[in-house]
């Protein structure tokens, strides 16, 4: 995790024309302290424990939750609300990968109904009320995280993998892939005792080394892929934060994609469902921009994450008349469908062979060059002079 201090970021407080400015959302026009919103809520939470299947979060107006955030003695969180004024920082447009890709794409393959997923998960803000607790997870998706407190703050906790090396053999130790499966399970395994409230105080110790972070105003924090972590305010707080993709960081999406599926969803918190879209959109806007190479284990990550989709998925969306979950929604499928033309073409000019790079359902993804999961490695891959090509053939007949 990157904290850069005396970044700036807006001015915004905790007050009734910030919160209406702030959480305008998708429609500018609704602004107004009685719009219906829904927020967590600590009491809720408190009696899911008795009642797994009882809802966590509550409806109301705004007004009614800034009410319960000064008065409640039970705290609430409103989170994750898209925002529509854009105060992304430029360090963040700079490195933001999927940014970027749609942009470069967005004539050519104009954003139909998943546009607001992708708002949500790209701009939010966050309101909460003193002694609020966010349980360990990490964020969906497999996304990249930055978040800047206006008012207020928050300690964030980083929950690093305690060192899965300790207890192999030094055999073991020279076998990467026993070292890869071994911090695979250790994942799996703080990802279903994390949010469980009478498990974690005892499990997770063992597994985990806990690092704080005191964010402040005029902090900017960038956290990347699949970091578990947990978030404390102990006074009321207001934050604006967003998801991205970074290139650079694709191995880390597909491992915590993948790492999220195989544990059906547990210790993760919204999944966004246009995420295969941006991966095919940074594939496509690669040959749009002329790239001539991708790192070579993003690159098998972006291809996995495009080809064995379901496998780094949590589908929640279903063909209608079938029983077959898949990740990719109708109006859709021509854009993952030209990326999937134009993964081919580069495994085929760069003599990569799919057969050895496809990945079984019980993981954990492994690569050739026997480097650390967490590593992207210095190999490259070269992109042949003719996806452009192959991207404006394949428009011109749609």
């Amino acid at each position: 995790m990157v904290v850069v201090k005396d970044w700036g970021g807006p001015a915004l407080t905790w007050s009734e024309e910030d919160f209406a400015k702030l959480l305008g959302g998708l429609t500018p026009k609704a602004t107004s302290l009685d719009v219906m919103y829904e927020w967590q809520s600590a009491s809720k939470r408190m009696n899911a424990r008795k009642d797994p299947e009882a809802p966590i979060t509550e409806k109301g107006t705004l007004r009614k939750f800034k009410h319960l955030a000064e008065s409640s003695e039970m705290p609430v969180n409103l989170l994750d609300f898209p925002i529509s004024e854009e105060i992304t920082p430029s360090i963040i447009l700079h490195i933001a990968c999927d940014v970027q890709a749609l942009t470069a794409t967005t004539t050519m393959m104009p954003m139909k109904s998943i546009q607001a997923d992708v708002q949500k998960y790209r701009l939010w803000a966050l309101l909460t009320a003193p002694g609020y607790y966010a349980y360990p997870h990490v964020d969906g998706s497999g996304l990249c995280t930055y978040m800047m407190i206006t008012q207020g703050c928050k300690y964030w906790a980083i929950l690093r993998m305690a060192d899965p090396k300790k207890k192999l053999t030094k055999k073991q130790l020279e076998n990467y892939a026993t070292c890869t499966r071994k911090a695979f399970n250790q994942y799996l395994k703080i990802a279903k005792v994390s949010n469980v409230y009478n498990v974690a105080p005892t499990e997770l110790p063992g597994l985990v080394t806990v690092h704080f972070i005191k964010l402040e105003p005029g902090m900017l924090a960038i956290q990347p892929p699949g970091v578990f972590h947990q978030v404390y305010t102990p006074e009321k707080s207001v934050a604006v934060g967003g998801h991205f993709v970074v290139e650079e960081a694709l191995h880390l999406t597909a491992w915590s994609r993948f790492c999220t599926t195989h544990a059906q969803g547990a210790g993760t918190n919204a999944y966004h469902d246009s995420t295969i879209r941006v991966f095919a959109c940074i594939m496509v806007a690669a040959a749009v921009r002329r790239e001539l190479t991708m790192n070579k284990r993003c690159f098998i990550s972006l291809a996995r994450m495009l080809k064995q989709r379901k496998l780094f998925s949590l589908a929640d969306f279903v063909k209608e008349n079938t029983d077959d979950p898949d990740p990719v929604h109708p109006e859709t499928e021509d854009e993952v469908d030209l990326a999937l033309e134009l993964v081919d073409e580069v495994l085929s000019h760069n003599g990569l062979m799919w057969e050895r790079l496809e990945i079984t359902s019980k993981g954990p993804p492994l690569f050739d060059d026997e480097l650390p999961w967490y590593d992207p490695g210095v190999e490259m891959v070269d992109h042949p002079s003719n996806l452009l090509t192959i991207v404006q053939q394949t428009l011109q007949f749609k």
